[in-house]
């Protein structure tokens, strides 16, 4: 389905629910251009849950925090304690447990990259095949342990149920975005290749009953940026390639034009337990 005109999608919808799984630590100077590099900011990291009602699908984008945090890789644990400080009670699978939707239940685990905010723990959730963009894994590939030094985890693509997009999959386009994954084949939520953090990160992009509803990722790491991405305070420290960031941030701007999109990133925003977003 070509959705170059999302306002005009007459399709199924889903619903999205905001899990925070755990917190992490970025240097100012990581987020802002102005910003003290001594200091840090704590930042939420943000799980979403996405229910599909005509299917009855269960499916997350993103996991945030693994509890175990000793399973992260070396170099990773050496930055804990002066950089990151990560911090997390509850996984996404305990949060989803207490709503009484059981982990063996969730069918899909789409990640928006495989930092390790993000990547969580996939054998939490053991009928889920896990989804990623097209070039991450050899991006990332060989990871740890297999090699040490890497920041990346052998354990985010469980072999057997991880699926990584191919061209091929990129069969319609969502306003300015050229390569869009229609993931329900319905219309409902479109992953769209949005690169320039790192190769393969993708966005979500969702119709609810209310409106259109954007799951960022690792876009932008402050609310501000959303707007002010080009010659503003923006930071591109946290970009592997700040042009192609740039321009995600100028295609995310322009489907909001709208008036009824919603932006929610990977980790910034206040949400309420399991908020449903709309």
């Amino acid at each position: 389905m070509d959705a170059q005109t999302p306002t005009q999608l007459t399709t199924p919808t889903v619903e999205i629910y905001a899990i925070k799984a755990g917190t992490v630590h970025l240097l100012r100077h990581m987020i802002f251009q102005d910003g003290d590099p001594q200091t840090s900011q704590e930042l939420p990291a943000y799980s979403y849950y996405i229910y599909h009602p005509s299917t009855k699908t269960h499916a997350l984008f993103d996991l945030g925090l693994n509890k175990d945090l000793d399973a992260y890789p070396t170099s990773l644990k050496n930055q804990f304690p002066t950089v990151f400080k990560p911090k997390i009670t509850e996984d996404a699978a305990d949060i989803l447990e207490r709503h009484n939707i059981p982990a063996t239940s969730i069918s899909h685990v789409i990640l928006s990259h495989p930092h390790f905010d993000h990547c969580g723990d996939p054998a939490r959730f053991p009928n889920a095949t896990v989804t990623v963009g097209h070039g991450t894994q050899a991006f990332v590939r060989p990871a740890f342990p297999l090699n040490p030094d890497s920041r990346f985890l052998e354990a985010t693509f469980p072999e057997g149920r991880t699926r990584e997009l191919n061209e091929e999959d990129y069969k319609g386009s969502v306003g300015p975005y050229s390569k869009a994954h229609d993931f329900f084949g319905d219309g409902s939520f479109y992953l769209l290749d949005a690169p320039g953090h790192m190769e393969g990160h993708q966005i979500g992009f969702a119709k609810t009953e209310k409106g259109f509803v954007i799951l960022g990722g690792d876009s932008c790491h402050d609310l501000c940026h959303l707007t002010e991405y080009d010659g503003g305070r923006m930071s591109y420290f946290m970009h592997k390639d700040k042009e192609k960031a740039k321009e995600n941030l100028k295609r995310i701007e322009e489907l909001c034009k709208n008036g009824d999109t919603k932006v929610c990133l990977a980790h910034a925003g206040e949400y309420e337990e399991f908020e449903k977003i709309e």
